[in-house]
């Protein structure tokens, strides 16, 4: 059975874990699971403790990823039982419900090894949760009335999960907005020899306005489908306050154009 695996796979205990995942040889699998073997990385210098949920660094897909995809439904359950985490979420953000639910959806061979595997994930915990695009995992129009069933059920038990998520995510983007709005001004700052160091950081309000401001020049109105919503008068933007040499705090300011 080690003769189906890549000679990269051999060579490598999380290669070989992934791999017999993804080509249903559960012997293997258990032996990995059971033995937890370190890992070389890098220059294989170095070596890192067994993760039973290692997601690869291209695609974040797991083992359980890998084996919902091909419908290896042993492997799959073995898995679970070894504690996977079936709400993992991989590069585009999609659990291994998911993946099982499209291969399900796409599959023309009738095979009872899809409908199964979105079965046994349901029942070990797996939750309908949202991708990147904020999309649920679909098994199609014309999926049976189990797979229905376990779609159901699945959406039940990740309504709290999905709205945990999805405030979790917008947390997320708004301080890579913050950190990215910062090193923009960090820039700017020794662009224009700005000299001092970062005080704080603090929140502005912008106005687009269609009449002129008193000692500024007239701010252009918003266009429709323009990045900013056209009823948002206000858009609010982050501007660093810098601490000069003498004590005084000297603003940054971004002008209309």
């Amino acid at each position: 059975m080690a003769d189906e695996l890549s000679e990269e796979a051999k060579a490598n205990s999380l290669s070989k874990y992934l791999e017999a995942s993804e080509k249903g040889l559960v012997d293997i699998v258990v032996e990995v699971l059971d033995k937890k073997p370190e890992t070389l990385v890098g220059d294989g210098s170095k070596k890192i403790p067994f993760d039973k949920d290692w997601q690869q660094e291209e695609t974040g897909h797991s083992a359980l990823h890998k084996a919902a995809l091909n419908g290896k439904l042993d492997v799959v359950k073995v898995l679970l039982e070894a504690g996977c985490d079936p709400n993992l979420d991989d590069a585009n953000l999609q659990t291994c419900l998911h993946i099982a639910a499209k291969v399900y959806a796409e599959d023309t061979t009738g095979d009872f090894c899809f409908e199964d595997t979105i079965v046994a994930l349901v029942e070990g915990g797996a939750m309908s949760l949202s991708d990147r695009d904020n999309n649920l995992p679909d098994v199609g129009e014309d999926a049976g009335t189990k797979v229905q069933t376990m779609i159901e059920e699945a959406e039940k038990k990740g309504k709290k999960e999905r709205s945990a998520r999805e405030k979790l995510r917008k947390e997320k983007g708004m301080n890579a907005f913050g950190n990215a709005m910062a090193k923009h001004l960090d820039n700017t700052a020794a662009f224009i020899g700005v000299k001092g160091s970062v005080n704080t950081i603090a929140p502005i309000n912008l106005a687009f306005r269609d009449k002129p401001v008193h000692g500024q020049r007239r701010h252009r109105t918003p266009e429709p489908n323009a990045w900013w919503s056209s009823t948002a008068w206000w858009s609010t933007i982050w501007l660093k306050m810098y601490e000069s040499s003498s004590g005084h705090l000297n603003r940054l300011v971004i002008t209309d154009k």
